[in-house]
């Protein structure tokens, strides 16, 4: 867990990811407020992140990191056994130490960086510019013969590499668009 360069972005994915792998669950990982939480790492990657969280469920553990900035790590499942919870335990304060360096500059530098295709697949990319062209994920679908399970975690997987995590006022289909128009390697030709 310990990288510097930048991988080290991926940190707070690759908790939530190492989490769900040891206890056989959906995880993520929050930063916020006491009175709400954000998406910082999802495991797995879903087309829809969680909304922002206000009340902490049973199985997850609060982080307090300074007077102004918490965070938590939560596991879909309704309930842990003491050996989980012990696992719980010492992963979530591997999380402190990787919420404690994502500052709020740190977190702002990563969403003007949203939007880097570098580290999409050419499955993402190419599912990428058929949103970019308007169409629907039952479209992409049908035009690239996959099914609805096999393009929305494409979807999903486009949003979270692309770091356009679920806000109230932003569309991230949109965001994620906008960003494939702005590459180098994607010409648009004007009517």
């Amino acid at each position: 867990m310990s990288r510097r360069g930048p991988e080290q972005d991926d940190l707070p994915t690759d908790l939530a990811r190492a989490t769900s792998e040891a206890l056989g669950a959906p995880v993520v990982l929050w930063l916020g407020s006491e009175t709400s939480l954000r998406p910082v790492g999802v495991w797995p990657p879903t087309p829809d992140d969680p909304a922002p969280l206000t009340e902490l469920p049973p199985t997850s553990r609060r982080i307090a990191l300074d007077d102004d900035r918490v965070g938590a790590l939560t596991v879909d499942r309704a309930e842990v056994t003491p050996a989980e919870g012990r696992i719980l335990d010492d992963l979530a304060a591997q999380a402190a130490l990787v919420l404690q360096h994502l500052t709020l500059g740190e977190l702002v530098e990563q969403e003007r960086l949203a939007g880097h295709l570098e580290g999409l697949t050419p499955r993402e990319r190419e599912v990428l510019g058929l949103m970019a062209e308007g169409l629907s994920n039952s479209a992409i679908c049908e035009r690239l013969h996959l099914s609805v399970k096999t393009v929305e975690p494409v979807v999903g997987s486009v949003f979270a590499k692309l770091r356009l995590h679920q806000q109230p006022d932003t569309n991230r289909r949109v965001l994620a668009v906008l960003a494939y128009l702005r590459s180098d390697d994607v010409r648009v030709e004007q009517p």
